[in-house]
């Protein structure tokens, strides 16, 4: 046998901690709304540790009933909770210092609060940021999917138009009257596909609107969405979507791109944490403590 092994020689160590959550309603509630609430509770949780969080077991207490004289038992049902995706056994390595409950301070409550009434708002946006955050894949695709997020997240929580509604139904029914009869039908389908959504504002515009949105509550100094970093995704975006050869200069790639694609994720991120009433302040530090993103945090 030889030496017992120096502490010295330790590079790197894990601990693994169970965490329970405890909830208790003031009237019954019926299983979906139990795994709805859990579901929300979860992508809270996935959103502050920086890390995809899943419940591993679920256990269902019954009213106490009394099982032998003066000595009272609260029945336990244990359920098999099936998840999708299923959660991966690997190593954790949280790339974020956790934000808390403690961190919120007072606010902690109408935080939360905040989050169950947008969930439904936001939660289309976070499946997309997540799925880029902690799904394999190449560069190119989680730069997509962060465009696809932040867009898909300005869109449910500040729907806009160009135009009114009536308005631009007059204009496209013009524009498909303006199309020639001799127009070949895939061509026409595909000119009228385009025009059902004309009216929607474009990945340049969200991105100029949340900007002028964030310098009222100081989240400008988590990522400054310039013109020129604008420009860089729309014309990066347009590329990888089309691959169309006249757009390859003015496209982003390797340590350029993996930058366009953390100062959207940090600009996902901010926008949904500012929307719950978070502390800008709070928010900027913790951000800034990522092992991705936190060195773009301020640029």
């Amino acid at each position: 046998m030889g030496p017992e092994p120096s502490g010295k020689n330790i590079r790197e160590f894990g601990i693994e901690t169970p965490s329970w959550l405890d909830l208790e309603f003031n009237e019954p509630q019926s299983m979906e709304s139990h795994l709805d609430l859990i579901s929300r509770l979860r992508n809270f949780a996935t959103l502050c540790l920086g890390e995809r969080v899943y419940i591993s077991n679920l256990i269902f207490r019954g009213p106490e009933e009394e099982v032998a004289p003066g000595e009272k038992h609260a029945p336990l049902i244990e359920c098999f909770y099936a998840q999708n995706p299923r959660p991966e056994v690997r190593e954790k390595k949280l790339l974020l210092s956790g934000v808390t409950t403690e961190d919120f301070g007072e606010s902690a409550a109408c935080v939360f609060d905040n989050w169950l009434q947008l969930y439904d708002k936001i939660t289309p946006s976070l499946n997309v940021m997540f799925a880029a955050l902690y799904v394999d894949m190449y560069i190119e695709e989680r730069f997509l999917l962060a465009c696809q997020s932040v867009e898909v997240l300005h869109r449910h929580l500040w729907p806009d138009s160009y135009v009114g509604e009536d308005e631009y139904n007059e204009i496209q029914a013009k524009l498909v009257e303006s199309i020639p009869a001799d127009v070949s039908e895939g061509l026409r389908a595909k000119l009228e596909g385009l025009l059902t959504y004309g009216n929607e504002f474009s990945l340049r515009r969200r991105l100029k609107d949340i900007s002028d949105r964030w310098t009222s509550i100081g989240a400008e100094k988590i990522v400054h969405l310039d013109t020129a970093f604008i420009n860089d995704v729309v014309n990066t975006r347009n590329y990888y979507t089309h691959y169309d050869i006249s757009l390859r200069e003015k496209a982003k790639d390797g340590a350029a791109l993996f930058q366009l694609y953390s100062k959207l994720v940090l600009t996902a991120m901010a926008v949904v944490f500012s929307e719950l009433g978070a502390s800008m302040e709070l928010v900027a530090e913790k951000l800034g403590r990522h092992r991705q993103f936190g060195q773009y945090v301020g640029t």
